[in-house]
């Protein structure tokens, strides 16, 4: 394998793609888009094994909790959302004057 070597192209997206984290095991990521969506994808295989949904504006951030069970992203929407990983169930949803810097 060459440095700088593709390895997997991950798509389903239908929009940018704003943010990525590995989940804890390395075997999992999250990403972010500004289709107002998150997506689990297994890295082995580039597959998404699960769509979040229930932003209403485009997803700029994710990250997940140590132990990989949550996650947590942030949205144009001025909401920042708690995921169940296992179940795609927004856990809870925080309301505030967020700003986006523009």
């Amino acid at each position: 394998m060459a440095i700088g070597q593709t390895l997997r192209t991950f798509q389903g997206h239908t929009y940018v793609v704003y943010g990525v984290a590995f989940g804890p095991d390395g075997k999992t990521a999250l990403s972010s888009s500004f289709d107002d969506t998150l997506r689990l994808w297994d890295v082995a295989t580039g597959q998404t094994l699960r769509t979040f949904e229930g932003h209403t504006s485009y997803v700029t951030s994710v990250a997940f909790s140590p132990d990989g069970e949550t996650a947590l992203s942030g949205s144009a929407d001025r909401t920042l959302r708690l995921w169940d990983v296992a179940t795609r169930q927004a856990l809870r949803t925080f309301e505030g004057p967020y700003r986006i810097c523009e």
